[in-house]
């Protein structure tokens, strides 16, 4: 009994500590997407103007290449919406349906005005929906 309880703790902090690398490499992913597709937008805006001014023209390059790499027609802010969104519209997702891709969106906490971290959400596209 005493000898199982050691191992489920040395799992339970073997989990943690992966998971939280996990998590760490996750973050550093976004970031890297991140500015890669700030780079691109700086060095092409003209390629974004038909972008609407509130919406994020570098989530919508990476929306928009994710939806080119999986063959799914539309464009994004149009075709593309959370879950919630879709529901607010009078549609539901299909039974079963994952996710096409994730935005980022960036939150700076209050008490750093020198970081921010990126919060994701999931985005299904018009062909993973019916309406409701």
């Amino acid at each position: 009994m005493f000898t199982r309880s050691l191992y489920y703790r040395g799992l339970l902090i073997f989990l943690t500590f992966f998971n939280t690398m996990n998590k760490k490499e996750y973050f550093q992913k976004l970031r890297t997407d991140w500015q890669n597709a700030k780079r691109y937008y700086n060095a092409n805006k003209e390629k974004f103007a038909h972008v609407p001014e509130n919406f994020s023209p570098i989530n919508y390059w990476l929306v928009k290449n994710s939806m080119i790499s999986q063959e799914l027609e539309g464009e994004p802010y149009l075709d593309a919406f959370t879950f919630k969104g879709w529901k607010e519209k009078g549609y539901k997702v299909k039974k079963g349906q994952k996710a096409f891709t994730h935005a980022i969106t960036w939150i700076k906490p209050d008490d750093d005005d020198n970081y921010m971290f990126p919060k994701t959400y999931a985005l299904f596209h018009k062909s993973q929906v019916e309406a409701i």
